[in-house]
This record gives structure tokens, sequence and C-alpha cells, in this order.
């Protein structure tokens, strides 16, 4: 009796705007192209006129995210951080800059944060 040979599968994952495209190739030769669509409820969309600013850099070690300010922001907010596949809500626990705790912060200042969850340079940062 033959032996079936069953073919091995690689998947290919990239993300674009929210549309997760994925690739699958086989050890046959053959390809499969799938596209998941995500879409959000537009009443869930965070506001322009909320951005308190950009993540600029994340510190995986220590959990900080540095932030660059466009308004300010204090110690108590609530923030959201979107970008990629994240999206989550926590509230700041302590704002430092330039190695010192402060209370508040102003707009241009380049800021850092314990944050919950792993992000990347770019995400943005709402108020709640």
């Amino acid at each position: 009796m033959e032996e079936v040979k069953r073919p091995l599968f690689w998947l290919a994952r990239m993300y674009y705007n929210k549309i997760k495209v994925a690739l699958l190739f086989s050890s046959t030769g053959r390809k499969h192209l799938f596209v998941f669509f995500t879409f959000m409820d537009k009443e869930n969309l965070p506001k322009e006129k909320d951005l308190i600013g950009k993540i600029t850099h994340y510190f995986d070690h220590i959990g900080v995210a540095v932030i660059e300010l466009s308004n300010p922001l204090n110690v108590g907010d609530n923030v959201r951080v979107v970008g990629g596949e994240t999206d989550f809500t926590q509230q700041i626990e302590s704002i430092e800059h330039d190695h010192k705790k402060i209370d508040k912060a102003m707009p241009g200042d380049s800021i850092g944060i314990a944050i919950g969850q792993k992000v990347r340079d770019g995400y943005r940062v709402y108020r709640v």
C-alpha cells in the first residue's frame, strides 16, 4: 500500500490599513490568496481633535513608550493607543521628562510613560 504524502503549508501574512492579507503556499506548488477585511465602527474611531501625540520609541525591556506630544497630558488622564492591530485604553500612572517625574507635560515635550502593551513607532495616542 502506497503512503499518501500530505502537502506542507506556509503562511505569509501582511496588514495594510486594517486589511489583513494572507498568502498560503503549499509544497505542491499551489498558492492560495485570502483577504480578510476588518472594519471598525465609525462611532468608535478616535477623533483627531483628541490626538495627544505619536509614539516615537518603545523600550520593550522596561515597557516604556516615548511620546512626542501635540497636546497637554496630565497624570491620571485616560488615553487610547491605536496603531496596526493594537487598540487599547489605559490610565497614565506617571510621566517622565529628562529622567524627572512630572505631573503635567506640554505640547512639544518628548515624554516617557509606562505602557501596558507592546507598541510601535508611529502609533497614535488619544485622550479618552
